[in-house]
């Protein structure tokens, strides 16, 4: 079933190279006082495309264009060591054209290079509509060169390891490509957890970047079920064995939540699509501090927190359009 079609009816610094391939990017700050070891960019399910329509519910897929402008201005003034998009960082129009999805996608990414510094992609499904992971690896680039060709991959910033994860596979194995999936059946294939335990074997702390949620929470409806990668307690076993891991950052829900799972905190960006602009947007920048500590400051439609590692909910502040945060955004349109 197509995906809009279900939500409607649901009504709703450095790391070294491992044997895994990780490669450096040198940044970050320092491990004294208060100041993070790395600083970072997060924008998540932009959904950019120009459809005749424009807008499908509360989704404005040219919006995407300025509102990840705006973004990156932001991330361009604090001078943060590199950006990451969560996924569905393009759309298409409503009867599938390879070609045109296609000029969404050079479109979007040609914006997203205009950050000072490196950028990261992790796939999202709608990254695969009618194109295939090839055609999306062909027209992005990763930071530094780090996971060019590959849609799982890790890079070091600050002292600080990230994963990025790819849930972009049906049960059978089988890569999404061409809309030929079930948006709704998303799995982390054997290998890819082979190689995700190799990556977490290492003393550095870790920083998991994800579209799809993985994080155990009380689903309520089929459509929140759906946002579940099929085998994530799988993958949440792998992420606590060592437990190095600080923190998962993740897409695809576009509410945006926050949990916490086994000592892991897992933090769902809220969707830059959803809403008009100028009147809306969601982006964040997150912080690692030597501590454990991460900070996450939303501007605005986006949550800041505080997390800690101690045990339970951590030092967790949800703050729906704090004041301060969205003078900042504003004053930089």
């Amino acid at each position: 079933m197509n995906r809009r079609r279900f939500i409607a009816n649901a009504t709703a610094a450095t790391v070294g190279v491992s044997a895994g391939g990780v490669a450096t990017v040198m940044g970050g700050g320092g491990d004294t006082g208060s100041k993070p070891r790395v600083r970072f960019g997060l924008v998540a399910d932009p959904h950019f495309a120009r459809p005749a329509t424009g807008r499908t519910g509360s989704r404005f897929y040219a919006d995407s264009a300025e509102k990840l402008r705006e973004a990156i201005r932001v991330f361009n003034a604090r001078k943060l060591d590199f950006v990451v998009e969560l996924g569905d960082f393009k759309d298409m129009d409503p009867k599938p054209d390879r070609r045109r999805a296609l000029a969404y996608l050079e479109e979007i990414e040609s914006i997203l290079r205009t950050f000072h510094g490196p950028v990261f992609h992790v796939l999202g499904n709608h990254d695969q509509d009618c194109i295939s992971k090839d055609d999306f690896l062909a027209r992005t680039c990763n930071g530094a060169g780090t996971g060019d060709g590959k849609t799982f991959y890790a890079f070091a910033v600050g002292g600080v390891k990230f994963v990025v994860l790819d849930a972009n596979f049906r049960p059978d194995g089988v890569p999404y490509a061409n809309g030929n999936f079930d948006w709704r059946e998303a799995f982390v294939p054997a290998h890819e957890l082979r190689w995700l335990r190799a990556e977490l074997d290492c003393a550095a702390p870790v920083v998991v970047l994800a579209h799809q949620r993985l994080d155990k929470f009380h689903a309520r409806t089929a459509f929140d079920r759906a946002l579940v990668v099929r085998n994530a307690a799988e993958v949440r076993a792998v992420l606590e064995r060592n437990g190095n891991v600080l923190v998962v950052f993740q897409g695809h829900d576009h509410r945006g939540a926050l949990t916490k799972t086994n000592g892991i905190h897992y933090y769902t960006q809220r969707g830059m699509i959803e809403g008009a602009y100028p009147q809306n947007n969601s982006f964040s920048i997150g912080e690692i501090f030597a501590d454990g500590r991460v900070r996450v400051t939303g501007f605005r439609n986006a949550v800041s927190c505080e997390l800690s590692r101690s045990t339970g909910g951590g030092r967790a502040r949800w703050k729906e359009k704090a004041a301060a945060v969205v003078a900042v955004a504003s004053g930089c349109r």
